[in-house]
């Protein structure tokens, strides 16, 4: 019998988070908890989902599209921070994308 796969990633707790996801419809809050956890085993989440870089932040931070379809529908936007020294993702917030 195969033994489950290990996550490489521990999660991070942020205090924010929490209250962000909260806010969220139920729906929301089931798409972004599944997102977050197939994140977990992946060692570079930011090669299989697509993200925008940010110029003045810190290297390891993405912020990551989550149910954008392309076609102008946003979805959700999660701001994630990949510590690769400890090995800890890191959600820090989630909210509706911006049109």
């Amino acid at each position: 019998m195969a033994k489950n796969p290990k996550p490489y990633w521990k999660l991070g707790k942020v205090p924010s988070f929490k209250t962000d996801f909260l806010k969220l419809t139920p729906y929301g809050q089931w798409v972004i908890g599944r997102t977050i956890e197939r994140m977990l085993y992946l060692k570079e989440p930011q090669k299989t989902y697509r993200y925008t870089n940010c110029d003045d932040c810190m290297p390891d931070l993405f912020l990551f599209g989550v149910l954008d379809d392309g076609i102008g529908n946003k979805g959700l936007e999660l701001q994630i921070y990949l510590d690769k020294k400890r090995k800890v993702l890191a959600p820090i917030t989630v909210r509706k994308a911006k049109r």
